[in-house]
């Protein structure tokens, strides 16, 4: 990470008498995300950055004295408790975002994996179903069957009714539907088997 830029940033944004280590971590909290693994990149990119500052002509004297006086003392100030506690809550933050980003990535990893096996038993029970359905003889897809013939056996077709609750059926392919006297509906079968003389 280039933390030399942003360093020079925080010189160039922040008042003369707010350049200190701390000020420096807290504006690169606030833009870049780092643990304390990077603390000797940022110590090496804070003293190079006040070095370059203390060598440029277009800054003021009391400017220049500042940025050598912290260049030099970077690596003393950085070992001071209030810099190792401030980089010991970073990691902490590091840590909870993390884990958070883990418990996000398990949750979601458990709903596909729910949803999976919610999805497969959906389907195992309506395949089931399925079978279970098209095993079933035909005359128990409806109430059980009371057959009743014609009166008159002078029709060219004899017709069988069959008697079915109000639910829809399919059909054969040698029937139709028809509404009883008794309100009750039936499927008569043609039969077309005529005796040729």
């Amino acid at each position: 990470m280039d933390f030399e830029k942003y360093i020079s940033d925080f010189l160039n944004d922040t008042a003369l008498h707010d350049w200190s280590p701390m000020n420096c971590l807290r504006y690169l909290e606030r833009r870049v995300l780092f643990s304390s693994d990077s603390k000797n990149d940022i110590i090496d990119a804070f003293k190079r950055t006040l070095e370059k500052s203390s060598k440029s002509s277009v800054i003021y004297a009391n400017a220049k004295a500042k940025a050598i006086k912290l260049s030099k003392n970077a690596e003393e100030i950085f070992q001071r408790k209030e810099v190792l506690d401030f980089f010991g809550e970073i990691d902490r933050k590091w840590e909870i975002r993390h884990n958070s980003r883990e418990i996000t990535r398990n949750v979601d990893m458990a709903k596909v994996a729910i949803s999976k096996t919610a999805t497969t038993n959906l389907m195992d029970t309506l395949e089931t179903e399925c079978r279970v359905k098209t095993k079933r003889p035909r005359n128990q897809i409806g109430m059980p069957n009371q057959q009743m013939y014609s009166d008159s056996d002078d029709e060219e077709h004899r017709r069988v009714y069959k008697k079915y609750a109000r639910t829809p059926t399919t059909l054969s392919a040698h029937s139709e539907l028809m509404l009883g006297e008794d309100g009750n509906v039936y499927e008569v079968i043609v039969d077309n088997n005529e005796d040729e003389e």
